[in-house]
């Protein structure tokens, strides 16, 4: 039930971004978007299956993004505001998005996998969507319109409902971990 609600949302955002906007190519981000999402959920159950260390985890994620996001840097067709942007803000925006958010929240979210297990932590990640329609309205004023409420909702009660099913035991494959050292 779970992964249908989260598939339904998924192609009510895709499908009115594509009908809709097809000229602005908003349906593009929201591709990527959900290809992103695919890629987090496929990295923390690894993490949590293969009990990687979240300081590995994260320096891994980290030289990788870094070796891709270079190379398609290179690459990329279109020219980039990177090679005009003056250094202290390239150096501001490495140290906010590259340390802050980028390396903080793979260490935190590779930990809270290893500790809460991949199916509860993303029982947290589900509220992400409908925080992020409430700030943009609240915060920056932006319009809501029907069908992102509508997706917001579905794919975050679909993880909701597989995390809550999924994470049946009362047992973290941290304490499982821990609690086979223990000798009887």
């Amino acid at each position: 039930m779970g992964l249908a609600l989260t598939t339904i949302g998924s192609l009510v955002l895709l499908s009115y971004s594509s009908w809709s906007s097809i000229d602005s190519k908003v349906w593009i981000g929201d591709l990527l978007f959900l290809l992103s999402s695919g890629l987090a959920a496929v990295y923390l159950v690894y993490v949590q299956q293969h009990e990687v260390e979240p300081a590995q985890a994260t320096a891994l994620v980290a030289v990788y993004s870094g070796v891709a996001g270079g190379l398609l840097l290179l690459v990329w067709p279109a020219p980039s505001t990177l090679w005009t942007a003056s250094s202290t803000e390239v150096l501001a925006q490495a140290a906010f998005q590259g340390l802050g958010m980028g390396a903080g929240v793979v260490f935190l979210a590779s930990y809270a996998t290893r500790e809460l297990g991949s199916q509860r932590f993303s029982v947290f990640i589900a509220a992400i969507p409908v925080l992020s329609l409430l700030f943009a309205r609240t915060i920056a004023g932006d319009s809501t319109q029907t069908h992102e409420v509508l997706a917001a909702t579905l794919v975050s009660s679909g993880i909701f409902i597989a995390g809550v099913w999924a994470g049946g035991s009362a047992e973290t494959p941290a304490s499982l971990s821990r609690n086979h050292h223990i000798s009887p």
